[in-house]
């Protein structure tokens, strides 16, 4: 196994376990450590710059450091993060995100399932 200064490394190949990833090779080789997202690009350990072209496998459609976002993630993480609405229980975030959703179908439906 090649030894590579960065510690990060080390630690990546002796604990993590990457899906696509070929195990027999991927100790012989560096990862690509992702630090920081910008917008629509996300930067590694020596800041360079890279298209996040899967959107961080569709997770961060809207984009990194998005200041709208942050703001009513916060928001909502100081008043109700999350709750099901199995059993009739909800709460308004899932109620508005449903209104907002029917509003902008193309077709008329009579309700919205969100899986979340």
């Amino acid at each position: 196994m090649i030894q590579f200064s960065h510690s990060l490394v080390q630690r990546d190949i002796r604990n993590v376990l990457h899906p696509y990833t070929n195990v027999v090779s991927h100790d012989k080789m560096e990862s690509l450590f992702t630090t920081k997202g910008e917008r629509f690009y996300v930067l590694d350990d020596v800041a360079n710059k890279q298209l996040a072209g899967l959107s961080g496998l569709w997770c961060t459609s809207l984009g990194f450091n998005n200041e709208h976002l942050i703001e009513v993630t916060n928001e909502a993480m100081l008043q109700l993060p999350f709750y099901h609405t199995f059993g009739s229980k909800s709460h308004p975030a899932k109620i508005t995100l449903s209104e907002e959703l029917m509003e902008m179908t193309p077709v008329q439906m009579s309700k919205v399932f969100l899986k979340i």
